[in-house]
């Protein structure tokens, strides 16, 4: 997965790093859609992140979608980057990777 945009403030501190990666799905969500409903700089980081915001996604017929998606080929299901989305992208099967 990309990292995302750096803010030039260093490491995390301890606490909330351990917070983080005990934090269960839903309370990350939570917490991230807050934080980008409250600030807008975070909110255009998260999304340059997260969404292709290429001014064409043929997939999605012209507008925004997803930056990562999730294989269902069966024995696969990995992540990938839709942006770099080619016949190398998945491991499991020849071809491209299927959303």
């Amino acid at each position: 997965m990309a990292s995302p945009p750096s803010s030039g403030l260093g490491k995390l501190q301890p606490a909330l790093d351990e917070a983080l990666k005990t934090a269960t799905r839903s309370r990350l969500e939570a917490t991230l859609r807050s934080i980008c409903t409250a600030h807008s700089d975070a909110l255009k980081d998260v999304e340059s992140a997260l969404v292709d915001t290429t001014k064409s996604s043929p997939a999605a017929g012209g507008t925004k979608r997803p930056r990562y998606a999730v294989c269902i080929n069966p024995g696969c299901y990995a992540e990938f980057d839709v942006l770099k989305n080619d016949e190398k992208s998945c491991d499991w099967h020849t071809g491209t990777c299927t959303v």
